[in-house]
């Protein structure tokens, strides 16, 4: 068997000069054998990161004995993922942790807890301009030596407002910032989705989208439409397997056209609109974003298409950051301005709304997995390959500890398993910086992440 087509291949657009190009899922076309094709999936390493701030109602986040019932991960189990996915239990912050030269850390435990959950490190105090890589960077920066040549990563969010200045201190963009650089500066999370998929399919890898694209919005014409022609033309040449594996990601991608455009054509005020595309400055304004878990099912998509066709593999998602007050007015009964920070702090007041939250982010860290799941890739699926890590900052949100974080590791990589067991550890014995640098070993990352250097059992 020889491989008829390169792994890179892309769709073009009918029109000679425009910029659409569709990048294509494994085919096995692509693939000199049988075995090279089931393989591949597994062989990737891609890093889907779900952020959630102000903590979780930890009595009730964990599966109890194996029930998921009536706990916060009753939505994976809902959803057929019990087999995808492992919990880790009384795990501290590296947050804690004193300086290596010396000297505790100091600042608000908001921005010490965000500033460590994809890092391993904890800041040293609130007026830090600079950090330590994270581990979705590390993984999208070890692709891109390899040769990786699409879309570096992306860090997206349900609402990435900072808060308006009470002073300083407290007003710092630090607590909104999950993703850091290889120089070890803040990437700033945007909210528009829109910008996520025509970067997908531009034709090009930069922020900005091309001219073709602003036309192709403009006329409302589907990017499918673009490059029918090259399809007839390309799908000649492949067996009725690699036709079917077309057919269903074709229709993938229309159901995001779909829903970007009901999204945008309705004049939502929660629409992923180019005002909130990313975290003002300390005195800026932004539109509070007060419901984004209908948008954030359509970012599924999307982050699943972008797997599927390879052309990213390190995507971030932040729920809302640690200065990011949302309402969540797409929960029943939940009405209250600036809900989800005041509930954590008055956790006795308000435990029915607070398991109603948990229970939300684990159904949006669900429907992300099961996009995955339902994506054919190669013999296997999008999850074949794929870290999923759910993490908080925080433990207890009302005061503001960073013991006992909710932290869930999902997908299928390296020697990694899972039957939706909760591995439960002495309490004030093992940091979150023992996890990422347990993914980043399995994932195949060459050196240790984090400052602690532990590891945490894989099956």
């Amino acid at each position: 068997m020889k491989a008829l087509i390169n792994r890179r291949t892309f769709l073009r657009c009918n029109a000679a000069g425009a910029g659409t190009l569709v990048a294509l899922p494994l085919l096995e076309s692509m693939f000199s054998s049988e075995s090279a094709f089931a393989d591949a999936p597994s062989q990737v390493g891609r890093f889907f990161g779900f952020y959630v701030p102000n903590g979780i109602f930890e009595t009730t986040w964990f599966p109890n004995g194996g029930n998921f019932a009536g706990t916060a991960a009753e939505p994976f189990e809902k959803m057929g993922l019990t087999n995808d996915i492992s919990f880790y239990k009384n795990i501290d912050s590296c947050a804690l942790l004193p300086r290596k030269g010396g000297g505790q850390r100091t600042g608000n435990n908001h921005m010490r807890g965000i500033s460590a959950s994809l890092t391993g490190v904890g800041i040293d105090h609130h007026a830090v301009k600079e950090h330590v890589e994270s581990i979705d960077q590390r993984i999208a920066n070890w692709h891109k030596a390899d040769g990786f040549q699409g879309i570096h990563s992306f860090q997206l969010a349900g609402n990435p407002e900072l808060d308006s200045p009470l002073n300083r201190p407290y007003n710092n963009r630090l607590k909104n910032s999950l993703c850091f650089d290889a120089d070890g500066k803040i990437l700033e999370n945007s909210a528009n989705y829109q910008d996520a998929f025509d970067r997908m399919f531009s034709g090009n890898n930069s922020n900005n989208t091309n001219q073709a694209v602003d036309e192709r919005k403009h006329l409302k014409i589907s990017v499918l439409d673009q490059v029918s022609e090259h399809r007839k033309r390309f799908e000649k040449r492949l067996g009725q397997l690699d036709r079917t594996l077309i057919d269903q990601y074709f229709t993938s991608i229309a159901e995001v056209e779909k829903g970007l455009n009901e999204v945008v054509d309705t004049g939502d005020c929660n629409a992923p609109d180019v005002n909130k595309n990313s975290i003002p400055a300390i005195d800026g304004n932004q539109k509070r974003v007060t419901a984004f878990g209908q948008e954030a099912k359509l970012l599924a998509k999307i982050v699943a298409t972008g797997f599927q066709c390879d052309i990213v593999r390190s995507v971030t998602f932040m729920a809302g950051g640690e200065a990011a007050g949302c309402s969540y007015t797409d929960i029943p009964g939940i009405k209250h301005v600036h809900f989800h920070n005041n509930v954590s702090h008055n956790r006795n007041k308000f435990v029915p709304e607070w398991k109603a939250i948990d229970k939300f982010h684990s159904d949006l860290v669900a429907t992300f997995m099961k996009e995955m799941k339902d994506r054919n890739h190669g013999a296997g699926t999008c999850l074949d390959g794929t870290c999923v890590y759910y993490t908080s900052g925080l433990g207890k949100g009302g005061n503001h500890s960073m013991q006992e974080l909710g932290l869930m590791v999902g997908g299928h990589f390296g020697n990694w398993k899972h039957s939706g067991k909760v591995h439960s550890f002495d309490k004030g014995k093992r940091y979150n910086s023992d996890l990422l640098n347990t993914v980043a070993r399995e994932i195949g990352l060459p050196n240790e992440f984090g400052e602690t250097g532990g590891f945490f059992p894989i099956e």
